[in-house]
């Protein structure tokens, strides 16, 4: 059987089981037909033996999987150069150790991952300082966890400044307090002058003193508490005694004179010293006429006034 197809610009001839096309004419070319996908081809399993290599899969997906073989040990390289490590703001940085130059090792930007989700609020920290550290805990916390030694936050000491101007302190008012209330102490105004302002609290009144009474002996003065025992040396006689005068010319003889008069001792002030101080007596008149000024510690609580009675044995 054949089959035959004629006319311009083809013609196809078929005859049994075989046909054939004749071309008499060339059309245009069609257009260009769309892009395929690309195929990914991704690296799957890496082993050590005989080198082989296989890819599985179909496009545009498929895995690359190898079979390598392993080398004999080379020899032991030289020992390699120690590398330090800087950030700038843009790059990790690499240098041999000592070297001048720093070269670019990965762009900070290569090496940041993408914002993370934002966390739970944290819990509210507490500080407080030790003696060697600054440390925190959680509000409400039971345990304290260093965060700085004050040692490495703490800069050298400064120099030692000039000497300021010398302060002037002087007295203000003394007031006297209440007697039982507290004594106290303020400065008012500023460096390098201020004022100190004192209270001074009454001290408590105290009891009656028991009276006392004198005598002369032929050395000295002595005292006792009214009603007392014994006599106590209060002052020398020679102590109040001033020096003899030197003698006179003789003069002539005058009529005899009246008698003269004795000389005289007379008490002048009487005056109560503080409980354990020592007592003393002051001459105020001359030797002939000597008027004593006492003053006599304060003694225990009398029981009852006895006017000062006073004997005087003068030789």
């Amino acid at each position: 059987m054949s089959v035959t197809i004629t006319g311009s610009p083809v013609t196809v001839a078929v005859s049994g089981t075989t046909a054939s096309v004749t071309v008499a004419q060339t059309g245009d070319r069609g257009p260009t037909g769309n892009a395929g996908p690309a195929n990914t081809l991704t690296i799957g399993t890496v082993a050590t033996g005989t080198a082989a290599a296989t890819i599985t899969g179909s496009a545009p997906n498929q895995t690359l999987n190898l079979t390598i073989p392993q080398g004999p040990a080379g020899a032991t390289g030289a020992a390699g150069q120690n590398l330090e490590l800087q950030a700038t703001e843009t790059h990790i940085q690499w240098r041999v150790v000592g070297g001048s130059t720093w070269t670019n090792l990965a762009t900070l930007a290569s090496i940041t991952g993408p914002t993370g989700a934002t966390g739970a609020t944290g819990a509210t920290l507490e500080l407080q300082t030790t003696a060697t550290h600054v440390q925190w805990r959680p509000v409400g916390g039971s345990s304290w966890t260093n965060l700085v030694a004050l040692s490495a936050i703490t800069g050298p000491q400064g120099a030692t400044g000039a000497a300021g101007p010398a302060n002037t302190l002087t007295i203000g008012t003394v007031t006297t307090g209440a007697a039982g209330s507290s004594a106290s102490a303020t400065v008012t105004g500023s460096a390098p002058n201020q004022t100190l302002n004192l209270t001074i609290p009454r001290g408590d009144e105290g009891t009656d003193g028991a009276d006392v009474e004198f005598q002369a002996s032929g050395t000295h003065i002595q005292w006792r508490y009214v009603g007392g025992a014994t006599w106590t040396n209060l002052v020398a006689l020679t102590a109040i005694t001033g020096p003899a005068g030197a003698a006179g010319a003789a003069g002539a003889t005058g009529p005899a004179g009246s008698a003269g008069a004795a000389a005289t001792v007379a008490i002048g002030t009487v005056t109560t010293g503080a409980a354990g101080s020592s007592a003393s007596v002051t001459n105020t008149g001359s030797s002939a006429a000597a008027v004593l000024d006492i003053t006599i510690p304060r003694g225990n609580t009398g029981s009852g006034g006895i006017s000062l009675g006073l004997a005087l044995a003068l030789s």
